[in-house]
């Protein structure tokens, strides 16, 4: 663990919840994620929301750059997740994330 990371979380007070999902602004995936808060704050949790802005299509490239998003999710900061894979249809993002 770097010394940045080891600061963070010597300072963190309450537990973190990541939530990783695929357009977060659809209205299935906002009310999800608005019970998902509620009720993490009722039990003294973060959360912390991680998604893309497409849940499938578009080119390869585009794909590899949304796949991204995920890779830059320092997972040893983050106490536990939750995974909705219902929303992630980009070939083989729920295998990998589901590896992690």
């Amino acid at each position: 663990m770097q010394s940045s990371e080891r600061r963070l979380v010597m300072r963190k007070s309450r537990k973190i919840i990541g939530v990783i999902i695929s357009l977060a602004d659809g209205i299935y995936q906002k009310n999800l994620i608005e019970g998902i808060q509620k009720r993490a704050y009722e039990l003294n949790y973060d959360v912390a929301v991680f998604s893309t802005f497409i849940k499938e299509g578009s080119s390869e490239e585009w794909q590899f750059g949304e796949q991204n998003i995920y890779n830059v999710i320092n997972y040893n900061l983050i106490d536990a997740f939750i995974i909705v894979p219902d929303t992630i249809r980009l070939p083989g993002l729920r295998e990998k994330l589901e590896a992690k």
